[in-house]
Order: structure tokens, then sequence, then C-alpha cells
């Protein structure tokens, strides 16, 4: 080997001509940050030398960094190699021959492995360095990396943009395996805005995201249950537990009397909840949630009330990669209302309840009651002693016979990717099959997922792609849970009842809750969903100017087939009755299709210290939707429950409805010195939901940001504060949400009349009601101040934010009319709304070494709060049964409870309580009763006129908004095994149960709203003069039947805080090492647990055991089908 390089190295010497540089010519060179091979290849260009050397010596990947200012090539060669393990020598020719030092070839160790992210994805670039040297190598395309070492006891620093550093100390190993995790809020993280993308330290608006790490591999039922406390003051009002309940989404609280909602976006497409909802949570790659006017600006109106950007996987670079995930859950609902099912407790608490109308058990179904409770094996129902009656003496819990402890449900998830030179895809399909809740029958939900990616480069400088989806999803239950009414029977049936009699037959109470569930008949949804997206890009200017381009077009078919039939149920022995009183079979099909376009152009370019860029474009969506209703009476058989086989008479409804919108936008940025950071958007709207005359509006949006830890006088602070931004916005946005898409319309309806000319009823049209011609679009403005900053090396990360919304020009009632006009008040803008809020997120990520190898850990913690009031509503009489000037939004208006009445000298000196408890057949006042303040000092509780100027002894004593919701996140890994910890919950939030017919909270009021409902444990809690301080007043006959009485009005004693924490996740992994598996040529193998909705504590009081998270929404009070908690087991495996 020596004679050969002896050989080469005359040969050289012989052929080389002597010009140029000598030895003792001095040179100027700046080289920071590069590999040897670099800086050889820069000097050979600057100096004329020629560098010999080994190309296999692993030290050319090394960095080094130059600094020589008018020196020799000796003293810059020096400064080289004293930072490597190697020496040169210089020949006459100038060649610079580089060999390894002898005295360290004998004591030289290679290092060699692999450094991935936390997916297993190979890592570029990364940093491979030796502690307390400057001898450093880079990962190539693979990962792989190989450095040579001096000590085996060194330690090798790994250090890589937007990711933590690790350190890992040498033991002897000669193979590694580094997985490196990201950087909490990187700022070089790139973030997806309107058209585009920023990184994160230029932004200037509210913005915050979630990677797919929060979202996939949760056994969630939609994608809003993964995102919910994931984001500051995105608030998500979940409903109900259905497999089908559509989540509603909100950003910074309350948005306008007409409602309103952000605006979703899905790989740059607009879209609605349903479509987000649909989604499979594992094709998801972030989620971006733009908060202010200056953030959400370039959408215009659509984005009054924030944007959500959704943005789904696409291929990487490099193998075909085949990936499946599945998991199994088990589910159990969150919390059940607990019953007395003591049969001789539960009669006499009836029999007392029901004095108003008659007594119910007489003394022998007392004896048989009590009879029942020490000797359950005694028949649960009799005949009365007429023998024409079935008596219910049982002890039934109604929600055990109806739902089941545990459902079960299962999802697959398969996708491949890959590329070629010119090309890369992804497909992914997803299969999620629920089984439901139901008992007595059944409840199936089955979703089915595809999404296919092309991209093809067909020129350098051109690219074509298109993104195809498609959704198929089939509900299949039974009729009566098409209404949320169904859930009311069940709170309202007695313990006592039972559900069959004696000969299977179904009794009275049996058929309402059970019967319609199996015998009433079935609803069936289908609905498919399926939309393509083309797109292409054109680089007028390589990195500096493109053109983009997005066709869309979206259908959702909807199609609901159902049919209810009546139900027979025995009274008695021989009397036969049914439930419902037709067959009838129902249709509707609802067709919608979406057209989107949009062109665009991105310009960014950097300048010296300035960076400039820019986005203008132009877009157009155009909606309809066509919607069928069917349904006939008299199906013939139940068998073939369809309309054609029915016989009575078709009742039908169409609808057809349109709407489109036209926009330009447009976004300019500017940048100095990566510290001022400046930014305005705009866009020119026009819909077709106002008349000509207010149908287009511009919003123009504005803000900057101040990067502070960027300037030389915060540097004393960088090792504390490793980065401080200010951030400020301004910006004005429209609303378009109306009551219909041509409100400005006058419509008329036709009506079948009740005279009849020549033998027939004529139809006739009514006359159109009262329509304002100047309607237009509700202002939304928004000024938002922020603040982020970073310490500790950017471990500890704080973000916070305060607001103030203004919605100004809402549709509401004008002024008076007289009543001779004989029409309503139009709609027109004339009502004003203020939200104030604020948002705060902190975050710690680090890691340490524990058993020799790295204990990654981080922790998240999200806080946000907002309130909204009105500032200007047309109420002159300002009664409190409409909206108001100074009214908070979400107010209960109430009276405030003292405690219960302890004597007559009590009673007699109190205020006169009549108006709110003397009712017919109750005694007003008793010992054990509820006593109200006198606020007014009037000597009278009562609600006065029910206004602002006078009303009465009511106060506003509570408010049903959220407030301070917050999401706790926890989670680490080491060796291989990983846990993630998720709370989420609400501060504060007060909550009335409802006393209002088919809405009223038996749950709550149980035997005090009818005597006939189930008498819940709390219930048992009352007032009696041994138990005065009891929770309840005493057994008072139907004393919540109505919210205008004792009970049933809001009032302090019973307003229920409903704040609450919850462990919304938990889930544990554990991932096979890769040198186990790359034998088998599979790249990753990951099994875990995952847990749902576990655990829950809430303010609310121990008498009324329901769902926190429920209440005070449509169906809380277990008028809902229950939330679930979940445990899943699952398997993701990629290859």
């Amino acid at each position: 080997m020596k004679i050969i390089f002896t050989i080469i190295i005359l040969s050289i010497n012989l052929s080389w001509a002597s010009s140029g540089y000598s030895q003792n010519d001095q040179l100027s060179v700046n080289i920071k940050q590069k590999s040897v091979r670099e800086v050889f290849a820069k000097l050979e260009k600057a100096s004329g030398y020629r560098f010999f050397y080994n190309d296999d010596f692993n030290y050319l990947d090394n960095l080094v960094t130059v600094d020589a200012e008018r020196k020799s090539i000796n003293q810059i060669l020096d400064g080289i190699f004293k930072q490597t393990d190697f020496e040169y020598k210089i020949l006459d020719n100038k060649l610079v021959v580089v060999s390894i030092k002898e005295e360290l070839l004998q004591n030289k160790e290679r290092i060699s492995g692999k450094v991935t992210d936390q997916n297993g994805e190979p890592l570029f670039g990364v940093t491979v360095s030796i502690k307390g040297t400057q001898k450093a190598v880079l990962s190539d395309a693979n990962g792989n990396f190989s450095i040579d070492i001096m000590d085996k006891r060194s330690t090798l620093v790994f250090s890589y943009i937007g990711f933590l550093s690790q350190e890992h100390k040498l033991a002897g190993e000669n193979t590694l395996n580094i997985k490196l995790l990201p950087s909490i809020n990187s700022l070089d993280e790139v973030v997806v805005v309107g058209y585009g993308k920023q990184k994160k330290v230029n932004l200037s608006g509210a913005v915050a995201s979630v990677s797919s790490d929060a979202i996939e591999d949760r056994p969630v039922l939609n994608v809003a249950q993964a995102l919910e406390g994931a984001v500051g003051n995105l608030n998500i009002t979940i409903g109900n537990g259905q497999a089908n309940a559509s989540p509603i989404y909100n950003i910074r609280g309350y948005t306008s009397i007409n409602g309103g909602s952000p605006l979703i976006v899905i790989d740059g497409i607009v879209a609605d909840g349903g479509r987000l909802n649909d989604m499979n949570p594992n094709d998801i790659e972030t989620v971006t949630v733009l908060k202010d006017a200056s953030a959400s600006a370039i959408y215009g109106s659509r984005a009054a009330y924030g944007v959500i950007l959704v943005s789904t996987k696409n291929a990487k670079k490099g193998k075909q990669t085949f990936t499946y995930s599945n998991n199994v859950s088990f589910r159990a609902p969150v919390i059940r209302p607990q019953y007395l099912l003591d049969p001789s407790q539960v009669a006499k608490d009836l029999n007392t309840m029901a004095t108003l109308c008659c007594t119910v058990y007489d003394k022998n179904a007392l004896d048989y009651a009590a009879s029942r409770s020490t000797n359950p094996s005694l028949a649960s129902i009799v005949l009365d002693p007429t023998g024409s009656r079935w008596i219910g003496l049982g002890n039934t819990d109604w929600y055990s016979q109806i739902f089941k402890n545990y459902g079960a449900s299962t999802q697959h998830n398969l996708s491949i990717s890959g590329n070629t030179e010119k090309a890369t895809y992804m497909l992914s399909g997803g299969v999620e099959d629920n089984n439901g809740m139901l008992k007595v029958a059944s409840d199936t939900y089955k979703k089915y997922n595809f999404l296919g990616k092309v991209s093809l480069n067909i020129k350098d400088w051109w690219s074509i792609s298109n993104s195809t989806s498609y959704v198929n999803n089939v509900y299949d239950r039974p009729y009566a849970l098409s209404s949320d009414s169904w859930y009311f029977y069940p709170t309202t049936m007695g313990t006592l009842e039972v559900p069959y009699t004696p000969d299977g037959h179904y009794t009275s109470a049996g058929v309402q809750t059970i019967g319609t569930l199996i015998d009433g008949g079935r609803s069936k949804s289908v609905n498919s969903n399926y939309q393509t997206q083309f797109e292409t890009n054109i680089d007028v200017i390589k990195d500096v100017l493109s053109v983009q381009g997005h066709f869309s077009y979206y259908r959702m078919n909807n199609l609901l087939r159902s049919y209810n039939l009546p139900v027979s149920y025995m009274v008695g022995p021989t009397n036969i009755q049914n439930w419902g009183s037709n067959s009838t079979a129902y249709m509707s099909t609802q067709v919608s299709d979406q057209y989107y376009q949009d062109v665009y152009a991105n310009f960014h370019k950097t300048f010296a210290k300035h960076y400039l860029g820019a986005t203008l474009g132009v877009n157009q969506e155009s909606y309809r939707s066509d919607y069928l209703y069917v349904s006939r009476a008299g199906l013939i058989t139940p068998s073939y429950p369809t309309v054609q086989l029915a016989t009575g008479t078709i009742a039908d409804q169409e609808t057809i409805s349109t709407w489109a919108m036209r926009s330009a936008f447009g976004r300019l940025n500017y940048t100095y010195d990566n510290k001022y950071i400046f930014e305005t958007s705009g866009r020119y709207d026009g819909t077709s939901r106002f008349p000509s005359s207010g149908r287009w509006a511009f919003n123009p949006s504005a803000s900057a940001a101040w990067v502070v830890s960027s300037e030389k006088f915060f540097q004393p602070l960088s090792k504390v504060v490793s980065f401080l931004k200010v951030r400020a916005s301004y910006g004005t946005l429209g609303n378009q949400n109306t009551s219909s898409n041509y409100p400005y319309l006058p419509t008329m309806s036709n009506s079948l009349s009740s005279v009849i000319l020549d033998g027939t009823r004529p139809y006739y049209v009514s006359s159109p009601g009262l329509v304002s011609g100047s309607l237009t679009w509700e202002k939304v403005t928004t000024a938002n101040l922020g603040l982020d900053v970073n310490f500790l090396n950017n471990r500890l990360t704080m973000s916070g934010d305060i607001y103030q919304r203004d919605t100004k020009g809402m549709l509401a009632k004008g002024g008076v009319l007289p009543n001779v006009l004989g029409a309503s008040q139009p709609l027109v803008n004339a009502a004003d709304l203020s939200t104030k809020g604020w948002e705060l997120t902190v975050g710690w990520k680090d890691n340490i070494t524990v058993a020799g190898k790295p204990f990654n850990y981080n922790a998240s913690f999200i806080l946000s709060d907002n309130k909204a009031k009105i500032t200007k509503y047309n109420n002159p009489t300002g009664t409190l049964s409409d909206y108001y000037v100074g009214q908070n939004i979400g107010e209960i208006w109430g009276l405030t409870t003292e405690g219960f009445f302890t004597s007559a000298d009590d009673i007699a000196k109190h205020a006169n309580q009549n108006p709110v408890t003397n009712y017919t057949g109750v005694n007003p006042i008793s010992v054990g009763d509820l006593k109200f303040l006198d606020k007014n000092k009037d000597g009278v509780i009562s609600k006065g006129q029910w206004t602002t100027a006078d009303h009465g002894d009511y106060s506003v004593i509570g408010n049903t908004t959220p407030r301070y919701n917050f999401g706790i996140n926890l989670g680490a890994n080491w060796n291989g095994f990983d846990v993630s910890v998720f709370f989420q919950g609400v501060g504060k939030k007060d909550f009335y149960p409802a006393a209002s017919g088919m809405a009223t909270d038996y749950t709550f009021f149980s035997l005090y709203a009818s005597p006939w409902a189930g008498e819940t444990v709390g219930f048992t809690n009352h007032w009696t003069p041994t138990n005065t301080n009891a929770y309840f007043p005493r057994m008072k006959p139907q004393i919540a039947e109505s919210n205008s009485y004792e009970l049933g009005i809001p009032q302090t004693r019973y307003l229920q805080n409903a704040a609450y924490i919850r462990l919304k996740n938990l889930t544990i992994g554990y991932s096979v090492p890769k040198l186990l598996l790359q034998k088998y040529r599979i790249d990753k193998i990951r099994i875990f647990f995952s847990g749902e909705n576990l655990w829950t504590k809430s303010g609310l009081s121990k008498e009324y055991p329901v769902d926190p998270e429920l209440v005070g929404i449509s169906g809380g009070g277990g008028l809902a089908y229950t939330l679930q908690k979940s445990y899943s087991f699952g398997l993701t495996l990629s290859f």
C-alpha cells in the first residue's frame, strides 16, 4: 500500500507545473461549519494548491470553521487540522498530502449507526459530533452515519434543526440507533396558513397547530373527539355518544345571535364540519387553527369566526412503504343515573307524591311491595283486585335493561406510499365497525374511508396532482332513536314498572322504552361523500415566484329510509292496546354539489436583510342542494317497508337551494433582519345571499410582530430567554349566516284552503312577509395582542393572546311597526355584540439519560376564556324574554334561596311566596319548603314585570358559558416504550336543570316533576323532620312540573357547577427495536393500549349523576345517547 501511494505521489510530482502562489503568500478565508471536503475545494480555487487524500477517510465529513484574514497557507492549514485527528505535508509542486496521525491509528474506533425521527423515518443531515471536540459528521439520506473516535468513553451529540439535541455516552457499542424528538414549538417549524406556508417564527397572527401524533391511533368516533382540548379556545361540543353525532366547532367563544362557525378548509378546499367529522383521523397530517382576523382575513367573509385548516398526509420520498394499523375497543357508558330499587320504599314515596291525583297503591299493594323487598323471588307484576289490570311492583333499572355494560368496535387502516423519479403516490383506506351500546336491539355504524393522492412532475418547473377521497357510512338503528324524544321515556319510567307481562307481552312501560326499540321500526341512513381535487403548480421563477391552481368537485349523497310500526302491549290479561296508531314508511334523499376553483400566485424573495412575500389570487364557489322527502302511512307488510307498498296518501316535500360566492384576495409580508415582521391581507367577497346593493364587501387586516430576542441589547438574557416575540393584529371580516339563502326576497307559501269550491278544497297562496332590501354582511372586527416567549434553550415555551371581537350589524328585528300593518318586523342589520377573551399555552420538552438510554419527556398546559355581551339591540320595553343591551350571553336568571322554612313563625314573618308556590291542590307553604330571598323588599316573591327595569326578586345567578377551558398533555418515551396522558376540562360553567315538558330533567327532579318518574338515589336526600340538613325540600307533589313552580324555578341552591376535569386519553405503547426487525424487512411494529374518557371529576352535586360534558346542551341530563369510555388495544405495522 505504501509503495502504491509513493508511486502516485511521484507521478503527480513529475506532471505538476510550478506556478501561482507560494507558501508565503497571504490569503483571506472565512468558512463556517462546512465539511473538510468542501473546505479543501474552496482552498483549491482560492490558492491553487491541490489536496491529496484517501476518499474513504471518514474525516472528510467532519465540520470545521476557518476564519483567516491575510494568513499564509501553512497558518490556515494549521488552524484546520487542529480541529481534526489528521496531519498534512506540502510538497514542492503545491500538493498537500493529508494522512491520519500515526500515533492515533492504533486507538481508532469507528462508530456507525442510524438516526430517525419519532416515527422511524430517517433524518438526513443530522450533525453527529464528539462532545468536547470540534469533530463532527453528517448523516446521509438514509439517516446513516459513521464517525471515528479515539476514546471509547466518548459522548456523541446528535443535533438537528427542529429536533431536540440528544447526547449518548458510549459504553462499548459500535452500532447505534438514535431517535430524535421534535422540539416543542420549534421556531423553524413550518405552519400551514391560508394559501401557503410560513415559518412559525415569522407569524404575526394568532395561529396554533396540532400534529398527527395527537390524532392518530386513538379509538375516537370522529376527529372532533381527538381535537377536544388540544388548542386554546378551540371549543368543541360533542353533543352525544352516537356514532354519527355531529360535533359543533367554535373558535374564541360566542359568535352571533344568528350563529356562526369556523371555516373549515381541507387540503386547500373549503369544506364543512360534516366532512371533517367523516375523515379518517389517521389520514391527517396537521390541523392548524387561525384565530384572529389577520390570520383569517385572506379567507374573507367565510372566516369571520376563525379557520380550521386540515392537511392530509402525502407520500414521502424513499422506498415503497406499507403501513397497517388497527384497534379493538370495548366501550362502556361514562356515567349512569342511579335509581332506588327498593319496591316498598318506592311505592310509599310514589303514593306521597301522587296525592294531587289519586292513591296509586292500596294497602294490599304496599304490603306486597314490602314482601318483595325482603323476597325478590316473588313475582314482580301482579293483577289488581279486579283482575283486569297489571300492577308493576318490581325493581327495574331501565338503563341496565336498555344499554349494554360494554359495546365493541374495531378500526382497520392501511396505507401505501412511494415514489418514482417523476411521481409520488399515496393510497389510504380505513374501515370502522361500531356495534353501539343498545342491549335490546341493534344500532350499528359502519364507515369506509378512501384517500388517494398522486403527484407528477412533468417538468422541473411544472407539477400536477390529484387527490380523491370517498367516504361511505351506514347507520342502522331503531326508528325510535331517530328523535331525541325517545330518551325522555326511560327517565320517566318508575322502577316499580316492569317491561313484560308474565306471558311475555310488553307492558305499558315496556312498550315505550323497549318495545319501540325492538318492534317499532328501523331507520337506516346511507351517506356517500365523494371529492376529487386537481392542483397544478408552476414555478415561474424557482424558489421565488410560483402559480397554483385548484379545481375541486364535491358531492354529498344522503339517503334515509325508515319506517315505524305500532307496537301492541297489555294493560291487563285481555286488554290489548297499541303504542302508535299507524305504520308509516319514510324516505328522504339529499344530493349536494360543490364546485370550487382558485388561482393564486406566491412570491417570496430575500434581499440582504429584507424578506418580501406576496400572495394574490381569485376564487369562486358554487353550491346546490336538492332535497326530497316522501312519507306514506298504511304499510301492507312490515317485511317490505317502502313507500310504494303503503296504501295511504303520499305526503311529500321538495327543496332546491343554491348559492354562490366570488372573491379576490391578497397578502403582503415583509420582514427585516428576522426581527421586524409586517403582514397585511384582504379579500373582496361577493355573495348571492344579499341584494346587489349590499352583496360585495372588502375585508382588510394588518398585523405586526417584533422579535425582541434578536436585538443586541437582549443578548445578555439569551441564556435564560431563548426567544421573545410580541404580536399585534387588527382586522375586519364579514358574516353571511342568514335564515335562508335569499332572505331579501319575500316568499309566499301555498296551503290547502278550508273552503270547499265545486266540491273540492282549492290551494291558496299566502301573502309574503316584509323583508329588508338593504341587508348586508355582519361586520366582525377583531383586535389581538400576543406574546411568544421561550426559555432555557427553547425547552420551556409560552404563548399568550388577549383579544376583542366585535360583531356589528347582526340581523335582528328592526323598529316597532303599527299593529294595523298585520305583519311581523323584517330582519335588518340592527344588533351588535362584543366578545372578549384570552388564551395561554405553556409547554416543556426535554430529555435525560436513564440507564444509559435517552428518556424524553414533555408536558403542556392550555387555558382559555371568553365571554360575550350584547352592546346594541332593539328592545324598547327591556323584556327579559328577548336580547337586551348589556346582556351577558348565557345568563341564568333566578331566585336566591335562603334555605328551608324551619317553623310556622318563620313562614309568618317571611315575604308572601304565593306567586311561586300557590298552585292548585298543593299546600302553599309548610316547614321544609324552599324559602326565597325578598331581594327588592316589597314583601312579595315574584318576577315583577320581567323587564330589565323591574325583575322583581330575580337576578342573574349564573351563566351557562363554559369558562376556563383547559387541556393538559403529558408524554414520555424510553427504550421503545411511550406513554401519553391527556386531561381536558372546563373550569367554570353554571347550569340549571330544565323543568319544561319533554325537556324536563327527570334525572335531577325525579318524583318532584312526576310521581311516575324513576326515583333517583339523589331524591332520597330530601327534607324530613329528622333530616333537616337535606339537599332537597320536603316531599311535595309536582313542584318541578314547570319552571315557574318553586323547585323548577332556577335558583341559587340548586344551581349546578358543571365544571369538570376528565382523563380524555391514556395511551401506552411499545415499539419493537429496529435491530430485531431489520432481517425481516420490517420498519416498525408498535403495540399499544389506549383509553378514552377513563376518569371524570365534576362539580355537579352527588344527587345529580350525569355526564358534565353533556349538561346545558341539547340532550343533557340523561336525555341523550350516553357518552362512552373506551378501552382499546391496537397494532401499527410498517414495512
